[in-house]
């Protein structure tokens, strides 16, 4: 984990810069999502009016507890775009940006991993992020569901004990110089992730 100082990031992609881009009523449907633990994602017609995003029913799902995610604005903001393209020259990695906005005192997602490696920048508010370590090897996309895996009657404090002891261990070892070189290499022909 690391904290940094303020940077034009933060200056430019706040709260009321997303809440203005949901406003337009321009946000793609096809890169919203709309969910809030335990259920699933609500389908588009939640947050849909004539065919297009309805930014009054997307306000209302999340004074209601809903988190929005807004997918891929490295394709429709061109100062996301710019961001992107920045980490994709100075590390050789492709990469996508979504934004996700949860109501205070809410939680959108299950615990869950993701598919690929994540740079996360929380631009506002306070969360606790749970990090530990998964109960299966490699969990890539034929695990999507992992929330159903996690339903193995492990108590808590065990998974917690294990996995804090297994961070420690793993970053001891680990070769950052080495890890470096192998992502660079793995990603160097993908320019860009589509979800």
């Amino acid at each position: 984990m690391y904290q940094r100082d303020t940077t034009e990031l933060d200056r430019t992609v706040t709260s009321a810069f997303l809440n203005d881009y949901i406003a337009t009523g321009c946000v793609p449907a096809s890169e919203i999502a709309v969910v809030k633990a335990p259920g699933p994602s609500l389908n588009r017609d939640a947050f849909m009016t004539d065919g297009r995003t309805d930014p009054d029913k997307l306000r209302k799902l999340y004074r209601n507890g809903y988190t929005l995610r807004l997918g891929n604005l490295q394709r429709v903001i061109p100062f996301m775009a710019r961001v992107s393209r920045a980490i994709q020259e100075e590390t050789g990695y492709s990469n996508y940006v979504h934004a996700f906005l949860t109501p205070p005192g809410n939680q959108g997602l299950r615990h869950h991993w993701d598919q690929q490696m994540a740079v996360i920048v929380q631009a506002a508010g306070v969360k606790r992020w749970q990090l530990w370590r998964p109960p299966v090897e490699a969990p890539m996309r034929e695990f999507n569901e992992s929330w159903r895996v996690w339903r193995s009657g492990v108590a808590l404090a065990e998974r917690v004990h294990e996995t804090r002891d297994a961070l420690v261990r793993y970053l001891a070892a680990l070769d950052v110089a080495e890890l470096a070189l192998l992502v660079r290499q793995a990603a160097v022909t993908e320019l860009e992730y589509t979800t």
